[in-house]
């Protein structure tokens, strides 16, 4: 039951992740670092589990020189 409600989160986390970059409605996402929007995906995580922390960092657009991408991912584990 754990792993099915750990792959929902994950799942909504990355749902997180491709609205924050979408927000403007734009048919391009504005890019943003991976760090600007590790605020909000730790939260939802946290509204998950409590003790939840960030594992992995996914991100299938190409990334500038800045560092900045149209879209990132969030995977959280939880004990």
């Amino acid at each position: 039951m754990h792993r099915i409600t750990g792959t929902l989160s994950v799942m909504a986390l990355l749902a997180i992740a491709l609205a924050r970059a979408t927000m403007a409605g734009e048919d391009h996402a504005a890019p943003f670092s991976a760090r600007s929007g590790l605020e909000i995906a730790t939260d939802a995580a946290r509204s998950w589990a409590g003790d939840a922390r960030l594992v992995y960092l996914e991100n299938d657009e190409a990334v500038f020189p800045d560092g900045n991408a149209p879209r990132w991912g969030y995977l959280f584990f939880s004990a």
